[in-house]
């Protein structure tokens, strides 16, 4: 049985090469209010049903129309020239948690008469192999531009779900894993963390996020900032909530590292705090085992080539170690090493020096029998946990703190708070306190170009 690597069951990477259609993105009234308008009338006229909808009928194709213009029309502010939405037209069935509120044949048959009046184009992929794609047109195009949409105009339907459950099978070597978002029974821990993450979404929804402009893209500081909690079930295992559930969503979770400089927390440039060596640290907790002194990554000695100095060098080793935790052999598909290594250093190679430099964790890294759950599952959760302890009582002061992976930013003024939460969090959920650092941020890049559209600097999301 092989795993992959920790962020592979972290949706930040494993996107499709096209974006999902977002079934719980809508407008707000105003310029898009009225570009919704506009289509509805147009379609209508093109319709020419013998009779009116019922009411209920009505309200439906409304909403289904809402998702698709608020969705092609917020693809064209990302992406001035457009870029496909990937859409399922399969009437046999919903996938987890697409909009309860939308039925399948409304949404292909209201697709189909966008299209025939002009407002999307469609690449119907073949039956079980590709997967449509719509588009907007130049004449939708032109709509959004002339009547003046913009970033301020998008809302996000309260049923967007924030605790979601995925089924991840694992096949043979060198075979790509399989995984579906499976529906779940509700049970008294999963209200509790889909009400945690509401107040979270809550109080983020008001914060005064900011970016600079660079040229590189336009960055959504209004609309995106939804979180939510994904949670993961191996092979046959019943619904569980205590792997992975890390916090995904969210647009600083996205931006490369070197554009977080651009990032504005309370109109303030922002501190990067994380744990230093947060699973290897927990790993070696949960064993019982002391934590030995010195660099987890360095194996100077150990690997031939190796260079401590080299960031690329001690990167790879980062990324073999994380593999080895969640199940994974320390390489690539097919069994080429991983980026980044010393030249003729190969997965077998970096195994043995990793097992080497933590001969306590051998029974976890290389056990003689696969485990049925890696041991980095259990950790992903525990930090998690973690972190959602230090950003309620962050909350509670009034103090915004966005979490990426295993840290969070805030504005620079607070980050010793901050690195305290951090710490007393750990301690409250361990009983050790975890040592948190503060991470280089680059200064903001100057921007290339202006940007396309009208973004503010700073700008409160509508409630």
């Amino acid at each position: 049985m092989n795993h992959d690597t920790e962020n592979d069951d972290d949706d930040r990477n494993t996107k499709e090469k096209e974006p999902w259609i977002h079934q719980y993105r809508l407008s707000r009234p105003g310029p898009l209010g009225s570009v919704l308008d506009v289509v509805i009338e147009e379609v209508t006229f093109i319709e020419q049903r013998a009779r009116k909808r019922r009411t209920k009928d009505a309200e439906t194709f409304h909403l289904v129309t809402d998702v698709l213009v608020s969705n092609l029309a917020y693809s064209l502010l990302r992406h001035p020239a457009g870029k496909p939405l990937v859409i399922c037209r399969d009437n046999g069935g919903r996938r987890a948690y697409d909009n309860p509120a939308i039925p399948r044949a409304t949404f292909v048959q209201t697709v189909d008469l966008l299209e025939a009046a002009g407002f999307l184009t469609q690449a119907i992929g073949a039956r079980g192999k590709g997967l449509t794609t719509i588009q907007a047109t130049s004449r939708l195009a032109a709509l959004v531009s002339g009547l003046g949409v913009d970033l301020g105009c998008f809302r996000i339907d309260r049923r967007n779900p924030l605790v979601m459950l995925r089924r991840k099978v694992v096949h043979g070597p060198g075979q790509e894993p399989t995984r579906r978002d499976i529906e779940f029974q509700d049970t008294p821990e999963t209200e509790r963390v889909r009400l945690e993450m509401s107040r979270l979404n809550s109080f983020l929804a008001t914060a005064d996020l900011g970016f600079i402009p660079d040229g590189l893209g336009l960055v959504d500081t209004i609309n995106d900032r939804t979180l939510s909690r994904r949670f993961v079930v191996l092979n046959d295992q019943a619904a569980r909530f205590d792997q992975v559930g890390r916090l995904s969503g969210g647009f600083w979770t996205n931006l490369e590292k070197d554009r977080r400089g651009g990032l504005r927390i309370q109109g303030e440039p922002i501190a990067d705090l994380d744990f230093e060596a947060m699973h290897p640290r927990l790993a070696y907790l949960m064993l019982g085992q002391d934590w030995p002194p010195g660099d987890p990554y360095d194996l100077t000695g150990l690997l031939s080539g190796y260079d401590h100095a080299n960031k690329e060098h001690r990167g790879a080793v980062k990324k073999g170690l994380s593999s080895l935790l969640n199940g994974g052999r320390a390489g690539r598909k097919y069994g080429r090493p991983l980026e980044g290594l010393p030249n003729g250093a190969t997965p077998a190679s970096l195994r043995a020096a990793l097992k080497a430099k933590h001969p306590t964790l051998v029974s976890i890294i290389d056990p003689p029998v696969p485990l049925e759950v890696p041991m980095g599952y259990r950790l992903m959760k525990l930090e998690s946990d973690i972190l959602l302890e230090a950003l309620d009582h962050l909350m509670s002061l009034g103090i915004v703190a966005l979490p990426s992976h295993d840290g969070v930013f805030t504005a620079q003024s607070n980050a010793k708070i901050a690195q305290e939460a951090l710490q007393a969090a750990s301690k409250f959920i361990l009983d050790v306190s975890l040592p948190v650092k503060a991470k280089p941020v680059p200064g903001p890049r100057q921007a290339i170009l202006p940007p396309t559209y009208n973004q503010p600097f700073h700008q409160y999301a509508c409630p």
